[in-house]
């Protein structure tokens, strides 16, 4: 995960923080908001997809027969793996940014 520093300080430094923070969502709304459609199936996909046996979200084993979604990231397109149907649809893509805020005062 990436992480981002910035210094703020003066009287100001309330407003100038606020002001960077609508800055920085402009800058990856579009990311935060994208619904990339998943990558093609190659050859390789398909024979890691074959392999599989657990569900990659909860990691149970699959049984015999049971219905299997392919997940993919909704950002960059990936395939993630198979996932359980209910677990792909209760895995939610993040749409927020946590920002914590310090004044190493106490």
């Amino acid at each position: 995960m990436a992480t981002l520093s910035i210094h703020f300080s003066g009287t100001d430094a309330a407003e100038v923080f606020i002001l960077r923070l609508h800055e920085i969502y402009d800058e990856l709304k579009p990311l935060i908001f994208a619904d990339v459609k998943m990558e093609k199936k190659t050859p390789e996909i398909k024979a890691k997809l074959a392999a599989q046996t657990h569900c990659h979200i909860c990691e149970k084993l699959f049984k015999q027969g049971e219905k299997k979604d392919v997940d993919h990231s909704h950002y960059d397109g990936r395939i993630l793996g198979y996932a359980h149907p209910i677990c792909n649809r209760q895995r939610k893509t993040p749409k927020k940014l946590p920002i914590l805020i310090h004044n190493f005062q106490g």
